[in-house]
């Protein structure tokens, strides 16, 4: 991208226009820098959004098992692993039998 910079000088008492284009001036001063300047990082790629894990069971049943063995737990959020823990177990034990 290139960019023209003319400044434009009015001298107020002869209304003396004097026009300077300072393109070229920065230009030659700020090459050296240009040159030896890294790269701009690119840009990444955007990130995955992470993916839940599917729910091995539904919180419906397990508020439901939770409170019919009187462990109390709350009626919206999210339910404590040890809850959901001692729930999975019931019920592998349940299709065991």
């Amino acid at each position: 991208m290139s960019q023209r910079l003319h400044v434009v000088l009015v001298d107020e008492k002869t209304n003396q226009r004097q026009e300077i284009d300072l393109t070229a001036l920065l230009s030659k001063f700020l090459t050296p820098y240009v040159v030896s300047a890294p790269e701009a990082p690119r840009k990444r790629a955007p990130r995955k959004p992470r993916q839940q894990k599917p729910a091995l069971t539904g919180n419906a049943a397990v508020r439901a098992w939770a409170a019919s063995r009187g462990i109390q737990v709350a009626p919206r959020g999210k339910i404590p692993a040890g809850v959901t823990a001692k729930y999975e177990t019931a019920m592998a034990r349940r299709k065991k039998s």
